[in-house]
């Protein structure tokens, strides 16, 4: 009994080594990969990268830098397929997402493009890339409301190449303030009826930049903010609205503050 016991220690040992050093040799090799790709080693880096995968094929990394590759080497593809072993690992990769949906649209492929592309809005609203090619497979598919949204959101990111695309065909398109102001605060107050305080205010202060001269706004972000435990942005908020003439305003500071 005890030999066995023993035994099967030292078979765990023997796997537990093995696993330590296959995870050493894919980190080794994805090393060796970056470096050839540095050194413009094309081939020698896609070599690196299928070495890693047949080592670990759950290795992501390996199939995401290897996809990248064949992106820029138009292996669209291989590409595609890369990417979508990547999101299949890990459902929350919005890079792959991102990715992958900008392949589909050099490839012409503009709806599974936007499918794409909104996985990895969802994921990470903070890339203005993202935006930027939504609103190109949008444009394609003639959704021109939608196109003209995203080339907005992608300005609003840092993306001003996109300036050109919203004189050229959203002019007669774009919101007067005011309007786009009262859809965000409609927006907020879902948001908020819903118990997501958080995601409330962050329409209200959308709306705030476009009416900064809003009573109601700021008497919406002082609610907001209150429920997030944030009382003195929320006391701030309201005295504002008061000066702007909002009523309502009074009560809570009364309320909350001192």
């Amino acid at each position: 009994m005890i030999l066995r016991k023993h035994s099967s220690f030292l078979f765990f040992l023997f796997l537990l080594s093995n696993l330590c050093a296959q995870q050493t040799d894919v980190s080794g090799l994805l090393q060796a990969a970056k470096k050839k790709y540095q050194s413009k080693d094309i081939a020698g880096a896609i070599g690196e990268y299928t070495q890693a995968i047949k080592l670990n094929p759950k290795s992501e990394d390996a199939f995401y830098e290897r996809g990248r590759i064949y992106n820029e080497q138009k292996k669209y593809l291989d590409a595609i397929n890369d990417f979508t072993k990547v999101v299949m690992l890990n459902p929350k990769h919005h890079r792959a997402y991102y990715l992958r949906g900008y392949t589909k649209f050099l490839t012409g492929n503009n709806r599974d493009a936007v499918s794409d592309l909104n996985f990895s809005i969802e994921l990470y609203a903070n890339s203005a890339l993202a935006f930027w090619y939504r609103a190109e497979a949008k444009m394609k598919l003639g959704d021109m409301t939608g196109a003209c949204e995203d080339w907005d959101a992608a300005y609003r990111l840092g993306y001003f190449e996109a300036t050109a695309k919203i004189k050229n065909y959203c002019a007669n398109m774009q919101k007067s303030s005011k309007v786009a102001a009262d859809e965000f605060l409609r927006n907020g107050d879902i948001k908020l009826d819903k118990g997501d305080a958080r995601g409330g205010l962050v329409e209200y202060m959308k709306a705030y930049e476009l009416e900064q001269e809003s009573g109601a706004i700021l008497y919406s972000i002082g609610l907001a903010k209150v429920l997030l435990k944030d009382v003195k942005g929320a006391c701030e908020a309201w005295r504002k609205a008061i000066e702007l003439g909002s009523p309502e305003a009074e009560e809570l500071l009364k309320q909350h503050c001192n």
